[in-house]
């Protein structure tokens, strides 16, 4: 995603968790592109010697932080529902977490997916669904929602459908909605005893 600078508070921590991000654990390696992604571009000169590391994690993952934080990257077109498959019926979800650094949001609708995750110096959105009847999924990262509604309008609209203009990061605060429907009937209530 591209990115402004973003706070530098952290800058010491750099050269820790570029080392981080070669770590056996999964969890310890995207806690540290986390981090990266937070401290913004001033996290860049470290990246790019990281490309240099003798360890091929690092490589790969410094070459893709430099990627989102150097550049917007938006496709032009955007994976679509399904066409009718599964009888129609497709579990609907909503999750969304926050603090005051982070949102990331979790959606299914109609069998497609969307992951956003917004940072104060960007966002990367995913979306799978299918194209011309084939299974993909894209990738948007841009540094304001401008930048993404200028780039694809239709990318933009979904984007405000699970992020509303006016939604900042803020507190710790986290939704889950999880709706099925198309399926069986909803569960009746028990009369209350009185």
């Amino acid at each position: 995603m591209a990115l402004a600078d973003g706070p530098t508070t952290q800058s010491a921590n750099v050269p820790a968790l570029i080392h981080q991000l070669g770590d056996d654990s999964y969890k310890a390696r995207a806690e540290a592109a986390q981090h990266l992604r937070e401290i913004g571009a001033s996290a860049i000169p470290a990246l790019r010697e990281a490309k240099n590391s003798g360890d091929p994690e690092v490589r790969i993952r410094a070459q893709e932080l430099i990627d989102e934080l150097t550049g917007n990257v938006i496709p032009t077109d955007v994976p679509q529902p399904p066409v009718a498959g599964n009888g129609g019926f497709y579990p609907q979800s909503y999750r969304k977490r926050e603090s005051q650094t982070f949102c990331i949001v979790d959606a299914s609708k109609d069998g497609r997916s969307i992951h956003i995750e917004q940072y104060p110096t960007g966002t990367v959105m995913t979306i799978s669904g299918q194209i011309h009847g084939d299974p993909v999924t894209r990738e948007y990262r841009f540094r304001t929602d401008e930048a993404l509604r200028a780039a694809n309008v239709e990318a933009y609209k979904l984007f405000t459908e699970y992020m509303p203009p006016g939604d900042k990061i803020g507190q710790n605060v986290t939704v889950q909605i999880q709706v099925h429907v198309q399926g069986a009937p909803p569960k009746q209530q028990p009369p209350a005893n009185h």
